[in-house]
Formats: structure tokens, C-alpha cells, sequence
């Protein structure tokens, strides 16, 4: 009898270990201030993965400024954090950014050509508004044909990429880039946390304790 009781109570202990570890995470930083928390969270895809999104616009001069350093800090996540771009429609031209960054992923070319997408926009000053000037870019840009890229620009893979694009920026309620979405539950940027240090400080925090709880 009195195994069996040991054996419930440790039970008991084990099933409330994750939110015992969550709630011994330091209080560093304020939903609502450093953070906010969704009203409606969005399901997980993996229950043991942290899913980590960077919400971000071609044509945003503070994405350009801050893409190494959000690169740099994806490659510091743990294991258990899956880091993944996100391109919103903000502008008459999002989508058409949208566009190019899904049809690179699909080509297999977007790790080349994201970097260089940055530096032709801003830094070259072309004008990728237009499918046709897109394509021309990335056949230049890599060594996908200009017809395989129309054709891809112009696809209903893309399409689909598009919609999932505008149904995150909805279900997260994304009104500024560059800003990073956790989990399903939290989005941040640097004004409300203080900084870029601070915003990836606070996304390091929330993932722990995503994990911590799960």
C-alpha cells in the first residue's frame, strides 16, 4: 500500500514537473510590456518543438540593418528551436517580395539569394516590384533559368506560401518588422522590448520557458 502511494505521489510530481520548472524561470521580462501573449495561440506542429518565426519585408531598411545579426542569432538557438522567415505584405509591393523569397525556397536557391535580395534592393537600388524584373534577378543572381523563375513566381505553391504568409501575420497581429513570433503564443519586437539585443533576449527567455513547460 504504502509503495503504491509512493508511486502516485511520484507521479504527481513528475506530471507538474514542467510547469514547477516554468514557474522558476526568472520574471525577467512582462507580458504586455517586453512581449505580447495572443489571445487565440496557434497549435504546435511538433509537441517537443519550439517554433521560432522572423517576421521581416525586403524592402525594410531595418531588416536589411538587422539580417546578419538575426542570422547570426538563429544559429545559436537550441535544438529543440526551429527558426523560420516569415515575409509580410506590408506596402503595395509585399507581396511581390513575398513572391520572390517562396519561389527561391521552392528553386532550392533561397539561402543564395536572400542575403543578395537585401543588397540588391538596397543597397544597388533595384526596383523588384514586378515578376518579370524579379525573375531577370534571379536567374542573374543564381543559376536558376528566368523562365523557371517566372514560372515559379507565378505558381500555386507560391500562392499557398502567400496565404500561409497573411494568415501568420493575422494570427500574430504583426504591425512592425523586423519582429519575431514564439511558439505560437508570443510576439516581440525591439520597441516593445527595448532594443534588437534585448528583442532576441526576451525570444531566448520565452523559448526556455516554452520548453521548460512542455
Amino acid at each position: 500500500m504504502r509503495r503504491k502511494q509512493a508511486c502516485a505521489a511520484g507521479l504527481i510530481l513528475l506530471l507538474g514537473w514542467p510547469l514547477a520548472a516554468a514557474a522558476q524561470l526568472p520574471l525577467r521580462f512582462v507580458a504586455g510590456q517586453d512581449y505580447q501573449v495572443l489571445e487565440q495561440p496557434l497549435p504546435a506542429a511538433e509537441s517537443d518543438v519550439v517554433d521560432v518565426i522572423e517576421f521581416f519585408l525586403y524592402a525594410c531598411s531595418h531588416c536589411y540593418d538587422l539580417d546578419d545579426a538575426v542570422t547570426e542569432w538563429a544559429g545559436t538557438l537550441p535544438e529543440h528551436a526551429h527558426f523560420r522567415r516569415v515575409p509580410v505584405l506590408f506596402g503595395n509591393h509585399g507581396e511581390a517580395y513575398a513572391r520572390l523569397f517562396y519561389a527561391a525556397d521552392n528553386l532550392g536557391v533561397l539561402e543564395l539569394l536572400h542575403s543578395k535580395t537585401f543588397t540588391a534592393i538596397h543597397e544597388a537600388g533595384r526596383r523588384l516590384t514586378a515578376l518579370p524584373a524579379i525573375a531577370r534577378f534571379m536567374a542573374e543572381a543564381s543559376d536558376v533559368s528566368e523562365q523557371s523563375a517566372l514560372d515559379a513566381l507565378d505558381s500555386e505553391s507560391v500562392d499557398r506560401g502567400v496565404a500561409e504568409s497573411v494568415a501568420a501575420m493575422k494570427a500574430f497581429r504583426v504591425t512592425a518588422v523586423p519582429s519575431l513570433g514564439i511558439a505560437g503564443k508570443y510576439w516581440v519586437t525591439a520597441r516593445m522590448a527595448g532594443s534588437n539585443q534585448a528583442m532576441f533576449e526576451v525570444a531566448d527567455y520565452l523559448i526556455r520557458r516554452e520548453k521548460a513547460s512542455q
